[in-house]
């Protein structure tokens, strides 16, 4: 992997959450903040879905792509707007540190409870 590529990913999470921190200040509200960094990410997600698709690189199935999915698999889309959510909630009254302490802390207990009772 390309050193520039593995220091944005290293670094992804944490601009992220300095830069929708700027932006709430900006709107003043943390819900319409984390709409606009959802809304932007689906914009450039749907680029690189185009761009697939055109290229080759991905084809669509029809309806076979979608059809075996269960409900709960669509809970990922709110878990991540909820992390967005709180990120940006709570970095200002805790901190940076504090906060990605804790998200690592919350990482590791629930892959430990994964692993051992064989969950997801």
């Amino acid at each position: 992997m390309n050193r520039h590529i593995r220091i944005q990913y290293t670094s992804s999470l944490t601009l992220q959450v300095g830069i929708n921190g700027q932006l709430r200040s900006k709107v003043g509200s943390p819900i319409l903040s984390s709409f606009i960094s959802f809304a932007v990410g689906a914009l450039g997600l749907s680029l690189v879905f185009c761009y697939t698709l055109a290229n080759g690189t991905y084809t669509l199935s029809g309806g076979n792509t979608i059809k075996g999915v269960r409900w709960w698999m669509l809970a990922g889309g709110l878990f991540g707007a909820f992390y967005i959510f709180t990120t940006i909630l709570a970095s200002p009254k805790i901190g940076f540190a504090n906060m990605f302490s804790l998200v690592i802390c919350g990482q590791i207990i629930l892959a430990i409870i994964f692993d051992h009772f064989g969950l997801l």
